[in-house]
């Protein structure tokens, strides 16, 4: 008997004229970085399909080494958060990290509290190829809702929450996965989602009200979208600086 085939979505349908055009004479994102090329990073735009599976929402954040966009998955129906790495990395360390935790099989609580990857692959750009990742969205870090309550401290509930994900993640990096993490700061604590209809109310922004974006010749440059503002158990991410405990110094 031969399986059936997944059904795929129907492709969304985003506005081309119905948004702010941001000055060309101003830096936005990732022109503000001081090692920002443009010939480096992939000119994702909001409606494309990557991979012929993952639509392009809206934008969720940048870095001197990627941008990172929430996707629609055409094929397994669920929101994804897609990483789109510069096509100036020399090597990709995150992926033998994944694999590592990806691999073992555990009744650690510890292994939920880390962000997984869902799907790895290259794509083609103007100027050389990315490597991308695939997680599930999460909502903000613990650094956003720092800058976000400036004269306010965090509940005892949401530091309790915090700290037991976190030391729970790191036990079990350590204990079972043998990996350091070596790059704890608040901004790789994220907030989860409980409730996906968030997600679902972020894409009708965008569709209703989309985001201001910069014109230039050979691309598009958008403001993000912040991710949503959520209180589910935060979750260690961003193994960019990770290593395999057995790696000799």
């Amino acid at each position: 008997m031969v399986p059936s085939r997944r059904q795929f979505s129907q492709p969304r349908t985003f506005s081309n004229t119905s948004f702010q055009v941001i000055d060309s004479s101003t830096l936005i994102e990732e022109e503000r970085i001081p090692s920002y090329k443009a010939q480096q990073y992939y000119p994702a735009f909001i409606g494309e399909i990557v991979n012929t599976k993952y639509q392009v929402i809206g934008k969720l954040g940048y870095g001197s080494s990627s941008t990172v966009w929430l996707c629609w998955d055409l094929e397994n129906h669920q929101y994804v958060a897609l990483k789109i790495n510069v096509n100036s990395s020399a090597s990709h360390r995150e992926l033998p990290i994944y694999d590592r935790i990806n691999q073992i099989r555990s009744n650690h609580p510890g292994q939920k509290c880390l962000r997984m990857l869902l799907d790895s692959f290259d794509i083609s750009g103007p100027f050389g190829r990315h490597h991308c990742l695939v997680h599930q969205p999460l909502g903000m870090s613990l650094y956003d809702l720092q800058m976000r309550a400036r004269d306010q401290v965090f509940s005892k509930d949401v530091l309790r929450t915090s700290i037991r994900q976190l030391l729970a993640a790191l036990d079990f990096l350590h204990m079972e996965a043998h990996i350091i993490h070596t790059d704890l700061q608040p901004s790789n604590l994220l907030m989860g989602i409980d409730d996906q209809s968030i997600l679902s109310e972020y894409e009708k922004d965008e569709l209703e009200h989309p985001i201001p974006r910069k014109i230039a010749e050979d691309r598009t440059i958008y403001l993000s979208r912040p991710p949503p503002f959520t209180f589910g158990p935060p979750v260690l991410c961003d193994f960019s600086e990770a290593r395999l405990g057995e790696e000799e110094k």
